[in-house]
């Protein structure tokens, strides 16, 4: 068995990978296809509904801003 260490933004990553002693193709491309679609697949189900809650927040939290200070401009002008 080898370890393969990943490391990104201070997070580590420590995947295990195992030999067979006569690899037959189709082990290889298990071995290689497998770690791919997981990652694929955790990237898709898992950071992108994250970015699009985030966006959707930011959204809403400029928008409420923006609302506030069309409020602060109407009350100003009203008492100029």
């Amino acid at each position: 068995m080898v370890k393969l260490r990943l490391e990104r933004c201070s997070q580590r990553l420590l995947v295990p990978i195992y030999l067979a002693p006569s690899p037959t193709p189709f082990l290889l491309a298990l071995a290689a296809g497998t770690p791919a679609v997981v990652f694929a697949a955790a990237r898709r189900l898992l950071l992108r509904p994250r970015k699009t809650r985030k966006k959707a927040r930011m959204r809403a939290i400029l928008e409420a801003e923006e609302e506030v200070r069309v409020i602060i401009l109407g009350v100003t002008r009203i008492y100029r």
